[in-house]
């Protein structure tokens, strides 16, 4: 049995949504926000009672999979969304490697040598 679902935002995109989030969002019963999110910004209520979690099926919209609610639920089988992060809800965007730096400088300044 699945209860409810956990969406991570990115907090520093100012809480934007995943897009697989969306159709989740609108047919929720009901939608609250973790301890750890901005629910004014959010436009959703405030999750008191872990308990209130259960008792329909819902979303719960976190920064991190570390928020106190979101552990419970996703400990009881909850379904993750979340873009843009791994599994400890930390960013999980590829970073550019050095080697790929220092190639593309090394292309810049051949381009702009006089022998070019």
């Amino acid at each position: 049995m699945t209860y409810g679902v956990v969406v991570v935002v990115d907090p520093n995109s100012d809480f934007a949504l995943p897009a697989g989030a969306l159709s989740v969002l609108r047919n929720a019963s009901a939608v609250y926000g973790g301890s750890d999110v901005d629910i004014e910004a959010l436009g959703v209520e405030r999750v008191v009672e872990v308990e209130k979690l259960f008792a329909e099926p819902a979303v719960l919209i976190v920064a991190s999979v570390e928020e106190p609610a979101a552990k419970v639920l996703l400990a009881a089988g909850a379904q993750l969304i979340s873009a843009g992060f791994n599994e400890a809800g930390a960013a999980s965007r590829p970073s550019v490697g050095a080697s790929n730096l220092l190639d593309a400088v090394a292309v810049m300044d051949k381009l702009r040598s006089p022998v070019g």
